[in-house]
């Protein structure tokens, strides 16, 4: 029985994101800026949420060797995937396993798709039921999540920014005003060849 294997992780990857997480490798291990240079077209090339690139960074910390430098695959190689089937995957499923299979799963949506999936990946995974009333062909607008989760990349920016006082990265920060780091000429430049990368993958 074919079916699809699909990450759990659905956010879109952003330069704050991205440039926090920079850091945080920077802080553990010795690596320079050809080395992230790499690193940053690799995970743009394989379609990184911000989620999972923060929990790749994570895992790897934890596991790597503190001082030498982890292989780009360490990083790649973290993602956490679930098994789903379309309505017609389903049908098939049914036949061959029987009628009563479908109870076993649950109707969401991912990246705005329709799936079924296990009934204990929706728990686990805090995935989104598929809701038809609210499937509408529009832009997805932004909710208070995405709003709280841009707060919270600032501030842990902002923190991390402030512990580098002695980088260059440390000196364009402002401490009266939070959002003064996005001014200066590096990170707008920096920002500006990101977003052109993440482009060309779309």
């Amino acid at each position: 029985m074919e079916n699809n294997s699909l990450s759990t992780y659905t956010d879109r990857l952003t330069y704050e994101v991205w440039l926090m997480q920079c850091l945080r490798i920077a802080k553990a291990y010795p690596v320079n800026k050809n080395w992230l240079d790499t690193f940053r077209d690799r995970v743009i090339s394989n379609n990184f949420s911000g989620k999972r690139l923060e929990a790749a960074v994570s895992q790897v910390i934890d596991k790597h060797t503190f001082g030498s430098i982890p292989n780009y695959g360490e990083f790649l190689s973290y993602d956490r995937k679930i098994e789903v089937y379309t309505e017609w995957e389903m049908g098939k499923l049914e036949k061959s396993e029987g009628a009563g299979t479908r109870r076993f799963y649950e109707g969401v949506e991912i990246e705005g798709v329709f799936y079924y999936t296990l009934k204990e990946n929706v728990k686990k995974y805090n995935l989104k039921l598929w809701k038809p009333e609210e499937h509408r062909p529009i832009a997805k607008k932004k909710t208070k999540d995405d709003e709280g989760q841009r707060l919270e990349t600032a501030a842990i920016l902002r923190k991390t920014i402030e512990s580098l006082k002695d980088k260059d990265l440390g000196k364009t920060a402002d401490k009266k005003n939070e959002t003064d780091y996005k001014s200066s000429g590096t990170y707008k430049t920096a920002k500006k060849e990101f977003e052109e990368a993440l482009r060309k993958v779309k």
